[in-house]
């Protein structure tokens, strides 16, 4: 698995192709997010406030990578954070792990 995990961070890394997979599946292929408005992000900066059993706490989170998208609309900033999991064989579990 390591093998195969590092060639498709690397391959997702570029900012054609990410942008490019957040296009086909939010946008059904139109060119909406650009490569050019992406920029890379440290995996391991996120952290998640995480309320739980009655005590709040952090939880750190990993994706293999993560970027931030900048985009002008009315003369103010937005900022979206995007990020991607890649998985080489199915695992069910993911998609709840993901949205935690």
């Amino acid at each position: 698995m390591g093998k195969t995990d590092t060639l498709a961070k690397k391959y997702i890394s570029d900012n054609k192709i990410f942008a490019d997979a957040f296009n086909f599946y939010l946008y059904n292929g139109r060119q909406v997010i650009k490569p050019e408005q992406l920029h890379p992000m440290d995996t391991t900066a996120i952290a998640v406030p995480f309320e739980g059993y009655g005590k709040g706490h952090t939880v750190q989170k990993y994706r293999d990578v993560i970027k931030y998208m900048t985009a002008m609309e009315d003369s103010s900033m937005a900022y979206l954070v995007l990020g991607i999991e890649n998985q080489a064989k199915i695992h069910y579990a993911m998609p709840p792990r993901n949205l935690l």
